[in-house]
């Protein structure tokens, strides 16, 4: 009878019950912040290199080096700090018409799609296919149809346009 008694009142285990109940849901928060972070970086990395292909477009107008959609590519490609999956790049470059932003549709999926006049304003899409890891970071990057994918939009001029 005494022995029974110990067991009901025993705390020895509870540690481990508690550990079992709320271990996995920490484990799960933990790598959804870890890759909630790596997410934002690789944002931030995906807009600087954005920024480098509106460079990109400005310095070939400058030295009159023909603009091509695979130089673009290989402009923001290079500003990466992490290697790409060229696969999973999707670069689109958009002109505005009459320098109206009203105007112009931003695609979300970015595709692919080059249209290159000589003079002009330009709109810059680049898109990066993102794989998900835990179920938290499909809800934080916007996806459509199932498609997740993180993207940067700068606006860029392929020539200077002088008006009086």
């Amino acid at each position: 009878m005494f022995r029974n008694k110990e067991i009901i009142h025993s705390r020895s285990g509870s540690a481990a019950v508690e550990f079992a109940i709320i271990g996995p849901i920490f484990i799960i928060l933990i790598a959804g912040i870890i890759e909630i972070g790596i997410v934002l970086l690789f944002n931030l990395y995906l807009n600087a290199a954005t920024n480098s292909g509106v460079e990109y477009l400005r310095k070939s107008q400058i030295n009159r080096v023909a603009i091509t959609s695979t130089g673009l590519r290989d402009a923001i490609s290079r500003a990466m700090p992490v290697e790409l999956d060229r696969k999973k790049l999707h670069v689109s470059l958009v002109p505005i018409p009459n320098a109206d932003l009203t105007k112009v549709v931003v695609a979300f999926p970015v595709g692919d799609s080059f249209s290159l006049s000589t003079t002009g304003d330009y709109l810059l899409q680049v898109g990066y296919d993102w794989s998900a890891l835990s179920p938290v970071t499909k809800y934080l990057v916007p996806n459509a149809s199932g498609k997740i994918q993180l993207q940067a939009i700068h606006l860029g001029a392929a020539a200077v346009r002088v008006t009086e």
